[in-house]
């Protein structure tokens, strides 16, 4: 397998899987042991367009998940768009009730200039942060809290509830429903019909593929199209700002690009591999997601 990144010093390599004939709908057999191995593989120089893309995801998932304030391209396919500033690293929904197994991408277009995806083994991270800091957030879980508008929230539980299409208006009972652990979410409906969020999140788990655990989070994520979630320790005091300073320059040590073309499709474990995105400087790059659990 060659590199599919141009690696900083140091850094780990993801996997590239060139196509060599075979339609993309077979590449299941290998993708989930290539995961397992390394965390992210990129396919390369296969027949794909949106269908295909959606065609996969719905193979290999269960079910799937989405991002409300996204509109859909194809079945569980959105597009991404989130303005053009560069983007922290973070695991897609790494600050909701429930974290997707699979993060995808597929490059319909690819940037000509700059745009480029990062990404952060949580496994490396880990390893690399300072014995106080592990200490830290072992000890304590970090809340997130906001409140989501109900345009954003109500098309979110319709898609993790479908039963939930017949209703006209969602009530408190029904957002109970979706709750599967009440000790580490709490989602109230606001009299305005905003809801209050508050999610507790551990900053280094286990991954979806072992029990090594792995730094994989959003606590330097974004809040594209959502009101900037307020982060607190488990306690409810501030997280220090020295914890986070470390963090930064420990993933920032860890993260590597991809060096988009066009028709690539990539698939990271959500659950040990943060992403994010350096700067757009092409507009006109096109770029495809779907989240998904096996």
């Amino acid at each position: 397998m060659k590199s599919l990144i141009e690696s900083t010093p140091g850094a780990q390599d993801f996997e590239l899987v060139q196509c060599t004939g075979q339609p993309i709908l077979d590449v299941p057999e290998i993708l989930f042991q290539h995961l397992a191995r390394r965390g992210a593989v990129l396919f390369r120089g296969f027949d794909l367009d949106l269908d295909r893309f959606s065609a996969l995801v719905h193979k290999v998932s269960r079910r799937t998940a989405m991002d409300p304030a996204r509109e859909w391209f194809a079945p569980d396919v959105q597009m991404v768009d989130a303005g053009f500033d560069a983007v922290g690293l973070h695991c897609e929904n790494g600050n909701t009730p429930s974290l997707p197994d699979l993060v995808w991408f597929f490059s319909a277009r690819a940037a000509r200039k700059g745009s480029r995806t990062i990404l952060c083994d949580g496994y490396r991270a880990w390893d690399g942060l300072p014995p106080a800091v592990r200490d830290l957030f072992l000890a304590h879980d970090v809340i997130f809290s906001r409140k989501v508008p109900e345009s954003l929230w109500a098309r979110y539980l319709r898609h993790e509830l479908p039963t939930l299409e017949s209703f006209p208006l969602i009530d408190q009972a029904a957002v109970d429903r979706f709750i599967r652990d009440p000790v580490r979410t709490r989602m109230t409906i606001q009299p305005d019909r905003t809801l209050l969020v508050e999610v507790r999140v551990p900053m280094a788990h286990p991954t979806r593929f072992g029990d090594r655990l792995a730094w994989a989070n959003s606590l330097l994520g974004p809040s594209y199209n959502y009101e900037p979630p307020v982060m607190t320790l488990d306690d409810g005091s501030s997280i220090p700002d020295w914890a986070v300073d470390s963090v930064a320059k420990v993933t920032a040590a860890c993260t590597t690009e991809v060096d988009w073309e066009d028709g690539d499709l990539i698939a990271i474990d959500n659950t040990r591999i943060m992403h994010g995105r350096r700067k757009i400087e092409d507009p006109g790059r096109r770029l495809f997601t779907a989240l998904s659990y096996l």
